[in-house]
């Protein structure tokens, strides 16, 4: 799905900068217009920089915003006919964040954040609701790092809704809001990244918000599993690799990853779990799963098996 408006708006949010920029050097658009797109820039009070493109129709569907940055930023935009949108914000001081977004919605706002000079998050949004908000946080970034979001193409059977069925792995197939995948470059070895999908209060209004969780396409089982090995159930994000969970507050699931591929939010599908190992009340570790759940059966059955293995022996003598 290819956006059908080609509208775009840069809000440079230069931090430091006098609310009067006169007399002062503004920072450098580079922009590379698809076929009828015009580009106009206004600095507001604030030294908010804002690049408008329009399209033939003079219509404007999204918006990215570069936040966070200090001295004189330079933006390179360029929206190319296949439907990508390719960013580069980069400053004097901090690291250049360069963004690849393919299969946007019509009505969709990125945003570029640069916390510190070595973190930085990148952030889809669909303004029309229907599909699956995703941001990129980067912590211990290089002097350049990249982020590549994609939204993937939706099954036939989508509903009009943000549930989507066809997703092997969650509960009844269903995601919410549909999967994008997700890369990163420029990565060092100090770099910590968390993957963040947002969902809208109307998802959880028949589903139980504590067990939604993003997952990852797994190609060895064609399903989504989970992301990581620590399950820290609701709660806002940690920087610790392997944690995920779910932020109820900010109506996100969300995970730190070592690895990216294509995401989803839902309540994962734990059927195919036969062990599940968690700590015991007296500091010991117990185990439940299939026979822990039909304990009752399990042994019954085992003592049925081995008295009549007895009474064989007993008859064959």
């Amino acid at each position: 799905m290819k956006p059908k408006l080609w509208s775009l708006v840069v809000l440079a949010v230069l931090l430091g900068l006098p609310a009067s920029m006169d007399g002062q050097e503004s920072s450098v658009l580079t922009f590379t217009a698809g076929a009828g797109q015009t580009a106009t820039m206004s600095v507001d009070d604030g030294g908010i920089q804002t690049v408008t493109v329009l399209d033939s129709a003079g219509d404007d569907a999204f918006s990215v915003v570069a936040s966070g940055y200090s001295g004189n930023a330079s933006i390179d935009l360029g929206l190319g006919d296949d439907g990508v949108v390719s960013l580069l914000v980069s400053a004097s001081s901090g690291s250049d964040v360069s963004a690849d977004l393919s299969n946007l919605p019509i009505q969709a706002d990125v945003n570029v954040t640069l916390v510190d000079n070595d973190s930085v998050t990148v952030q889809a949004s669909d303004s029309s609701g229907d599909l699956i908000s995703p941001s990129v946080l980067i912590s211990g970034a290089g002097s350049s790092v990249g982020v590549s979001i994609a939204y993937d193409a939706l099954p036939q059977e989508r509903d009009a809704g943000r549930i989507t069925p066809l997703f092997p792995g969650l509960v009844e197939e269903n995601a919410l809001g549909g999967s994008v995948t997700i890369s990163a470059s420029g990565l060092t070895v100090d770099s910590v990244v968390v993957v963040a999908l947002e969902y809208s209060e109307g998802d959880v209004s028949s589903i139980d918000e504590a067990k939604l969780r993003v997952l990852r396409f797994a190609n060895e089982t064609g399903r989504y599993e989970s992301v990581g090995s620590n399950d820290r159930g609701v709660g806002t994000p940690s920087m610790i690799p392997g944690d995920f969970g779910v932020d109820a507050e900010s109506n996100t699931v969300w995970a730190v990853v070592a690895s990216f591929g294509s995401f989803v939010a839902g309540v994962p599908d734990n059927t195919l779990s036969a062990t599940i190992v968690e700590e015991g009340s007296d500091g010991g570790m117990t185990s439940t799963g299939i026979c822990g759940a039909v304990g009752a059966v399990c042994f019954p059955l085992t003592m049925l098996t081995l008295l009549g293995m007895r009474r064989r022996e007993w008859r064959e003598r």
